[in-house]
């Protein structure tokens, strides 16, 4: 059986509906009529919704009042359910959305544009057609809008229903605007309309602005803004540039009962300390922080000693809070160029979350350390010669069995350590939650409420100093989650870093300092190609093999002076114009 969370306020009276309750006067055979509205197809997470829409659309249509529609909307619900029930509030927002939607599309008109020289008026004029666009944005250099159910690229997986952003290609955009103006060309009885002209399109889209709105991100729970209040209400928030796709109305928990919650969703995984929890505890919060700040966030490694252990499950408890579903995920790419495709796709999609799924080994990329770091990716859109700039605002996330962290990931990484001394973890039966991801569907709401809690506690008492480190490239997050972290109660997530396994470019430079004393006993300097050179020597020659040797001039100049274990590469003069190289101890 699953658990329910309660909390205090739950237990108080809900508000009485203002309405009649007398609808013996509604004519009800009529609005059933109205209300016939198709099913769609049952994993369908809008259906409801759209059903709902759809109705309220009729409604206006028929000019029907507010309060009939209500209180008949009440009855019709009853004999027919939705996948949820709706109150009479959310009822009323939706149908205030379809009285929208109408005074919008009542307001656009429909313009001729005449194909005529200079090609910049007709392009001007294409633009400011697009103004009151319905769902179409301006985000980063890239004219959008938000589509469900598209196909993810090659290499990421998405859950069906997963809402994104598509960025508008040009056979989109022909299609766009001849829906917003009809194009002509003179002739010799007046004009005649002609087919948007081919050049338009990519003209359109090369624009550096567009008449819409600006849009950073698409969510599916309610967040933190910068200003500390909480956005819940549907659709888009111009203000902060979020679109919110589903109304909430959450339950009020005190800290004590959030902090209660996230406890005992996080009861029976097997963290090796209270930081490796901790920083579980900024997994579920951070995705609802992500929008206070201008800041990149570090990513999570969920790492464990054993398979089974339940890292998948983890990150998947994550997605469904956030998201209603599991995060999106992709394999880890071979090479930065794939890194940087991949990275790409994720950004235009504005995917909130992403999960480097069953990591073998080493985890290290160049063009990673660059997005953990960022708070825009610029790169060439894929399949075209354009060069594309949008926000990055995701939560990153990673897994994999005793992972070592490459390059300058080890201070972009905070860990999530799950230890299991069973041989067979993935066999345990001793779960509270024997069905972990129901507990979470079930109770939804009040964990999003938890999660909130944490942060708005913090912000109401005025943030005050928990005394932490600064944190690199992420203070804003560290000044607002880790600090919020701690101040309810756990340990400090960012010193899981002190636990993380060797840096693979630690042990290569450790290595290097001793072998290149091999071949430079002096310290007086010593060539790469004197190095290669003495490759007869067995420990030299491991070395080369190691490393690389086109890639040992590379390496020695990029950790030029870099201090490990005492020692540290430094350039003391040249020989036949090449560089001399010894190794100094500090």
């Amino acid at each position: 059986m699953t658990t329910t969370i309660r909390f205090i306020q739950d237990d108080e009276p809900l508000p009485q509906s203002t309405y009649r309750d007398d609808i013996a006067t509604v004519n009800h055979d009529l609005l059933s009529d109205f209300f016939v509205i198709p099913h769609a197809r049952d994993e369908d997470v809008d259906y409801g919704y759209r059903r709902v829409f759809a109705a309220a659309e009729i409604a206006v249509h028929h000019n029907l009042p507010k309060e009939d529609v209500v209180l008949a909307f009440r009855v019709l619900q009853a004999q027919d359910p939705l996948p949820r029930h709706y109150p009479d509030d959310e009822f009323l927002e939706v149908y205030q959305d379809a009285l929208d939607f109408r005074e919008r599309r009542e307001k656009t008109a429909f313009t001729s544009i005449a194909v005529v020289p200079p090609e910049c008026d007709v392009v001007d004029a294409a633009v400011n057609s697009l103004k009151g666009t319905e769902n179409l944005y301006r985000r980063g250099t890239t004219l959008c809008r938000i589509v469900k159910e598209e196909q993810p690229p090659v290499g990421i997986k998405r859950p069906p229903g997963t809402p994104t952003i598509q960025a508008m290609t040009t056979a989109p955009t022909t299609e766009l605007i001849s829906k917003r103006a009809r194009y002509v060309k003179p002739s010799k009885t007046g004009t005649s309309k002609i087919f948007v002209p081919a050049w338009l399109p990519n003209l359109v889209l090369a624009r550096p602005t567009w008449p819409v709105p600006q849009l950073e991100a698409i969510i599916e729970a309610p967040v933190l803004r910068p200003d500390g209040t909480i956005l819940s209400s549907k659709g888009f928030d111009e203000p902060s540039g979020l679109f919110l796709t589903h109304a909430w109305h959450l339950p009020k928990p005190t800290i004590e009962e959030a902090v209660a919650a996230i406890n005992y969703l996080l009861t029976n995984f097997p963290f090796v300390n209270g930081a490796s929890k901790a920083a579980a505890v900024a997994g579920i919060i951070t995705p609802f922080s992500r929008y206070a700040y201008h800041d990149p966030v570090p990513m999570n490694l969920i790492t464990a000693n054993v398979p089974g252990s339940g890292k998948s499950l983890y990150t998947d408890v994550v997605g469904h809070i956030f998201c209603g579903r599991a995060m999106s995920r992709m394999a880890c790419p071979s090479d930065d160029n794939e890194w940087r495709k991949r990275i790409l796709s994720l950004a235009l999609a504005g995917d909130p979350l992403m999960l480097v799924d069953n990591i073998a080994e080493t985890l290290q990329s160049a063009a990673l350390d660059a997005a953990l770091t960022s708070v825009s990716w610029s790169d060439r859109f894929l399949g075209e010669s354009r060069m594309v700039t949008v926000p990055l605002l995701w939560t990153p996330f990673a897994t994999g069995n005793n992972v070592v962290l490459g390059g300058d990931l080890p201070r972009r990484v905070i860990t999530t350590r799950l230890q299991s001394d069973l041989e067979r973890p993935h066999e345990r039966s001793d779960f509270k939650e024997p069905d972990l991801l129901g507990f979470v569907k079930a109770n939804r709401p009040a964990l999003i409420a938890s999660a909130l809690k944490v942060l708005t506690h913090y912000c109401d008492a005025g943030r005050p100093s928990q005394g932490l480190s600064a944190f690199g490239s992420f203070n804003e997050w560290s000044k607002l989650v880790r600090s919020a972290i701690v101040f309810a109660g756990w340990e400090d997530c960012v010193s899981t870093q002190r636990e993380q396994g060797a840096d693979p470019t630690i042990e290569l430079l450790r290595m290097l300092h001793a072998t290149w004393l091999v071949a430079d006993p002096e310290r007086k300097g010593c060539t790469v190609a004197d190095f290669l050179a003495k490759r007869d020597e067995p420990a030299i020659a491991a070395a080369i093999d190691s490393v690389g040797a086109d890639q040992l001039p590379f390496l020695l100049r990029r950790h030029k002076l870099r201090a490990v274990g005492g020692h540290r590469f430094q350039s003391v003069g040249k020989k036949h114009g090449a560089q001399l190289w010894a190794v100094t101890t500090i």
